[in-house]
């Protein structure tokens, strides 16, 4: 039963920190800024709660899917530059059947959720920006929002990065380490 409960969370886990965060973020500052802007809007969102809420939350999760894929494009930008080789080692990682299961399996797919998430957020964070810059509030407040959002965007896009050629690294190695050796004494990952 235990490890049901540990697999049901690790389901809604994954959506949540991939899909409706970054969702979130990208457009939780572009309606604030249409409620403030526009009272009829916001009283309507009161008059209405619920069916709101399920907008939002849709809304956000559609976002969320959106951002994820912009993340991804982000991520084989910053993948291809690692070479064939990184190609090669990734279907040969993919090909992969083992059991038991090595320790790395699971630091992976840490890794891959963590490096989703930047991505996600890297790429609502234009959007985010964007909703910042149209906000109806006081210009030192609004100028400090903008420089917070676009800090984080530029972190975000950096760690993106080091995610990648972390995973390259570790695939790398995880193939070295279970594949057979050739007569050189190389793994089937060093070839290059």
């Amino acid at each position: 039963m235990k490890e049901i409960l540990a697999a049901f969370a690790a389901e809604i886990f994954r959506p949540v920190i991939t899909l409706l965060i970054p969702g979130f973020w990208s457009l939780t500052p572009g309606l604030i800024a249409i409620f403030l802007r526009c009272p009829v809007a916001w009283q309507f969102v009161l008059n209405h709660r619920v069916a709101s809420s399920l907008v939002f939350l849709v809304a956000s999760t559609t976002a969320g899917m959106i951002l994820e894929n912009l993340g991804g494009e982000l991520e084989n930008k910053f993948f291809r530059k690692h070479g064939d080789n990184a190609l090669e080692n990734w279907y040969a990682y993919l090909a992969l059947a083992l059991e038991p299961k090595p320790i790395a399996l699971s630091y992976i797919r840490s890794y891959v959720l963590r490096m989703k998430f930047e991505g996600g957020m890297c790429a609502g964070g234009v959007s985010a920006i964007i909703g910042i810059a149209f906000l109806s509030i006081d210009c030192c407040l609004k100028i400090t929002l903008l420089v917070m959002a676009f800090s984080m965007t530029v972190y975000l896009f950096f760690q993106v990065k080091s995610s990648v050629r972390e995973l390259v690294d570790v695939r790398r190695e995880l193939l070295n380490r279970l594949t057979p050796k050739l007569p050189t004494g190389r793994g089937v990952a060093d070839i290059e």
